[in-house]
C-alpha cells in the first residue's frame, strides 16, 4: 500500500507524539484522527487549527462526547425549554 492509497490517520501513540505526528499527517494530506490531547500546549492546538485549515483536512481529537447523538438531544432539549430551563448541572465522567 502506498501512501497515496490512505485517506486518514489514527494517532494512538504516547501523549507527546500526538501533536508532531498530526501535524505531519495533515501536512501529507491525510485526514487525522488522535486520541486526546490532540496537544500538549493551547498554542499547539492553534497551530492544528491554521493547518487544518490550510489544507482542507479533517483534524479531531477521539472525544466520543462531541459526537455522540444523544448529546445533541440534550442541546436541544435545554435550548428549546422543552424540560424546563438549567438552573445547575453537574458531571461525573467514569469508567
Amino acid at each position: 500500500m502506498s501512501s497515496a492509497e490512505v485517506d486518514a490517520v489514527y494517532i494512538p501513540l504516547a501523549n507527546s507524539d500526538h501533536y508532531p505526528w498530526s501535524r505531519a499527517a495533515l501536512e501529507a494530506g491525510k485526514h487525522v484522527l488522535c486520541e486526546k490531547p490532540i496537544a500538549m500546549h493551547a498554542d499547539q492546538i492553534l497551530e492544528l487549527i491554521a493547518v487544518r485549515d490550510r489544507v482542507g483536512r479533517v483534524c479531531a481529537e477521539a472525544m466520543m462526547i462531541g459526537h455522540h447523538p444523544q448529546w445533541a438531544l440534550v442541546e436541544k432539549l435545554l435550548w428549546s425549554g422543552e424540560i424546563g430551563y438549567l438552573l445547575r448541572a453537574e458531571g461525573c465522567f467514569t469508567y
